[in-house]
Formats: C-alpha cells, structure tokens, sequence
C-alpha cells in the first residue's frame, strides 16, 4: 500500500528511523505536507490526510480511542531523548526543577511498556 507521509520537519528529505528484528531501520519519506508542529501533524493524521511518525506523549490519547491506529507493527520507533538544560554555572531554580519534574512525570506516564529502553 501506498501512503501520503506526513513528516515532521522542514526538510524535503527525511528519514523515519526504527528497530525492527534487533537492527536498525531507516525509510526514507516525503509529502506534500510537513510540519514542526507535532500536534498539527496528528490533526491532520486524523483527518485521514495521511500517516505520521509522532512521539506517544503526542499521540497516546488518540491510540487508546482508537481514532488513531499504529502502521508498520513489526518496527518499534527509535529511543527518544529528551534533555532540559539550563546554565552550568547556576543551580537551577525552584520553578525550572519544578517543571523539569513535571515534564519527567508527564513523559514516563506516557511511555507503553516495550517503548522504554534502558
């Protein structure tokens, strides 16, 4: 089957890239829409304007409704990271570990078994 991509970033050639049967995978996609905006790219999944490559965190709710189905099954996606940096010279600040702490809480909660490594 033949899809429209709708990948995330400005670039005209993109690469999706997975684990599949213990190597890495790497598909090399386009469309006649991008964006880097993760939640415009996910309405216009649901609208049915094609397939993404987005973080759980973004498309959890519309997996567990069934509105938004996963393609490409035998590929788990690639390990995410995400840092928070802040200047070296200057502990942070109540408020920054505050929200470094919710964005840990809001991030591990989000992540479905198997999708977590290490």
């Amino acid at each position: 089957h033949s899809h429209e991509c709708l990948p995330y970033g400005h670039s005209r050639h993109v690469q999706w890239r997975f684990q599949g049967a213990g190597k890495p995978v790497s598909l090399n996609v386009s469309g006649r829409m991008r964006a880097n905006n993760g939640e415009l790219l996910k309405d216009a999944a649901l609208a049915g304007l094609g397939i993404t490559y987005l973080p759980t965190f973004i498309v959890g709710d519309a997996l567990r409704a069934g509105s938004l189905v996963r393609v490409l099954d035998e590929l788990r996606p690639e390990p995410l990271t995400l840092s928070a940096v802040y200047p070296q010279h200057r502990q942070a600040s109540r408020p920054v570990q505050a929200f470094i702490e919710f964005l840990r809480e809001r991030l591990d909660s989000t992540i479905e078994p198997g999708d977590q490594q290490g």
